[in-house]
Order: structure tokens, then sequence, then C-alpha cells
């Protein structure tokens, strides 16, 4: 091989390996996340939390699958351990502890993602959207904190979440549990 050949090569390898690089999975002692270390800790696993664009979300095949897309605010794939948000409800996730951010939108983040992730959680009710949003609302200033919120700051989003557990069961009456105890 020409000295040219040879150079175009290396410089071909010396793309590739950065291309792995950039590309590559987070390491295995990489620094989780607030939202993956939240999943993590309501799923008892490590689901994958994709927060799409809003063509994307406009555009999901199992959003537009159901009767009232406008009001999906999340999914999980649950043999994939993939929980799927919303635009705004991730906005609202990331900036649980944010108070530039309406405490509306950061209880609901921070509610949908705790649902969520039950749903990813191996256990007998994880089809159950009423038994799942009851353990989600009871374990919501928990998730807040691990969000990044402080115990009050949590307090003070509990009667936001509230607010949306309700218009849950409300709207969707498979949400409601009647037998649920409210924090």
């Amino acid at each position: 091989m020409d000295q040219r050949t040879v150079r175009q090569l290396a410089f071909a390898a010396a793309a590739l390996a950065m291309l792995t690089l950039l590309l590559a999975p987070k390491a295995h002692g990489a620094e989780p996340s607030r939202l993956d270390t939240a999943a993590g800790y309501f799923s008892h696993r490590h689901p994958a939390i994709l927060c799409p664009t809003r063509l994307d979300w406009d555009e999901d095949p199992l959003v537009l699958s159901q009767a009232a897309p406008e009001h999906v605010l999340g999914y999980t794939r649950m043999f994939r351990d993939e929980i799927v948000l919303a635009p705004e409800v991730c906005e609202g996730t990331r900036g649980a502890a944010d108070p530039r951010l309406r405490p509306e939108e950061r209880a609901v983040g921070i509610l949908v993602l705790v649902h969520e992730a039950l749903h990813v959680r191996r256990w007998k009710n994880r089809w159950v959207e009423a038994r799942v949003e009851c353990l989600a609302i009871q374990d919501f200033t928990l998730g807040a904190v691990l969000l990044g919120a402080t115990p009050e700051e949590a307090a003070d989003l509990l009667p936001y979440a509230l607010a949306a557990h309700r218009q849950m069961g409300e709207f969707s009456p498979q949400y409601a549990d009647p037998g649920c105890r409210l924090p």
C-alpha cells in the first residue's frame, strides 16, 4: 500500500473509533440521572426513560390509538422496561426541584414517572391501573425527593399531585381506586 492509502485508512479507523466512543452507551460506572435513580427505585429495575420530541409524541402510534390522545401523559413498554413520557411531563420531571416551573407541571411530571416506573416493576398488580396509580400517589413525596426536591418542596407539591390524581380517576375510571388511602 502506498503512503496515501495508509493515511486514509488510519484516518478512517480513528474516525470510527471516535464515533464509537460518542455513540456508546453510558459506561457502567457513569453517574445515573435523577430520573434513572427514581425510576430504578420504584421499578426495582433499570428502565430506559424516553422523552420524545413534541413531533414524535404527536405521531406516536400508541398515543394516537387512544380514545383521547391529548390526555396521554406517558406509557410503559413493560416487556422492554421502557418508560415513554410526554414532552411536558419530561420537563416537569426533570424540573422537579425547579421553582421556575409551575408547581402543577412539576407535580404531574413526578407522579407520572412514579406511576410508569411501577408498571415496570414485576409485581402482581403491574397491569392494574388503579392499583398502580394508588401506589404512585402514596409514594409521590418520596419520588419528588428522589428527583431533587427538598422534603418541604415535596410537601408543597403534594396538593397539586392529589388534584392530578383525582382528575385522572374522573377522566379514566380505570385509574380510580375507591379504597386507596391518600397521603
